[in-house]
C-alpha cells in the first residue's frame, strides 16, 4: 500500500524516482530532454564509475597499509581517510571522510 508518491505505508521506496525533473515516462527522457542519455544509461555508467573508484582505492590502500606494516610505520589506532568526487563540469566537489580500522587497533 502506497500513499501515492512511491513511498508505502512502511516508508521504504516501492519505485525508484526520478533523476530528471522533464522525465515523463521513465527510461525515456534523458539528461538533455531527449533520448540519448536514459536514465538506465546515467545509472550503469555512475555504477561503473564508482566500482572503478572503490575496486582501485581498495587496492592502493591495501598496497600502503602493507608497505607501512612490513617497514614498522604504520600508525596505532585508526587510519584517518578523505576521499574526494570532483566533478569539474557540474562544479561538484563531493569530500567523505572516516577512519580505517586496521589488525594492529
Amino acid at each position: 500500500m502506497s500513499h501515492g508518491d512511491g513511498l508505502p505505508v512502511s516508508g521504504m521506496l516501492t519505485q525508484r524516482p526520478t533523476l530528471w525533473p522533464d522525465e515523463t515516462a521513465r527510461g525515456t527522457t534523458g539528461i538533455r530532454g531527449d533520448t540519448d542519455m536514459t536514465d538506465e544509461t546515467f545509472n550503469m555508467s555512475l555504477r561503473k564509475f564508482l566500482k572503478t573508484v572503490g575496486v582501485t582505492s581498495q587496492q592502493e590502500i591495501e598496497v600502503s597499509v602493507r608497505a607501512a606494516r612490513e617497514k614498522g610505520s604504520l600508525p596505532d589506532g585508526p587510519l584517518k581517510a578523505t576521499a574526494v568526487i570532483r566533478i569539474e563540469a557540474l562544479d561538484l566537489e563531493h569530500v567523505i571522510e572516516g577512519h580505517i580500522n586496521t589488525d594492529q587497533d
